[in-house]
């Protein structure tokens, strides 16, 4: 493999980081939901709300649970599934809330959905193209690491 693309990866001097973006998370939940009419909640505020969500292990469950964690408390998750379809049908019926990466929630441009931002410590993640710094990365591989650059700075 010549080259990766990461999330939250942590420094190590085998690898060059190339970081691309850092994605917010953010609170989302149906436009029927009592909180529909809020743009930021305080982390805080999300401590015991039935959340629906990724089970434990997967990325997007733990970039979540350590950002609450901070704060001291942890997610009152009442449903889990690894399917995000699955998880934004659930918050759409009003079943519970959800917490994802607000990227993810701006493409998708679903008027049944509410995007609160989250203040005093929201989740986020960040992507970064990694390889070895003892490879020899060809001409193609540093075009494709350029053109790859290009795609997020343009966003």
């Amino acid at each position: 493999m010549d080259i990766g693309i990461g999330t939250n990866v942590e420094s190590d001097d085998r690898l060059v980081i190339i970081p691309l973006c850092k994605e917010e998370y953010v609170l989302t939940v149906s436009k029927e939901h009592p909180l529909a009419k809020q743009t930021v909640i305080p982390i805080a505020e999300l401590e015991g709300l039935p959340m629906v969500m990724y089970p434990k292990g997967f990325l997007g469950r733990e970039v979540v649970e350590e950002a609450v964690k901070k704060h001291g408390f942890h997610l009152h998750s009442i449903l889990e599934t690894s399917s995000v379809t699955s998880i934004l049908n659930l918050v759409r019926a009003n079943i519970g809330v959800t917490v994802q990466p607000y990227p993810l929630l701006q493409q998708m441009n679903d008027p049944t959905l509410c995007s609160i931002r989250i203040s005093n410590g929201a989740p986020s993640r960040s992507l970064s193209i990694i390889y070895h710094v003892d490879r020899y990365v060809s001409q193609a591989t540093t075009a494709m690491i350029e053109q790859i650059k290009h795609y997020f700075k343009s966003k």
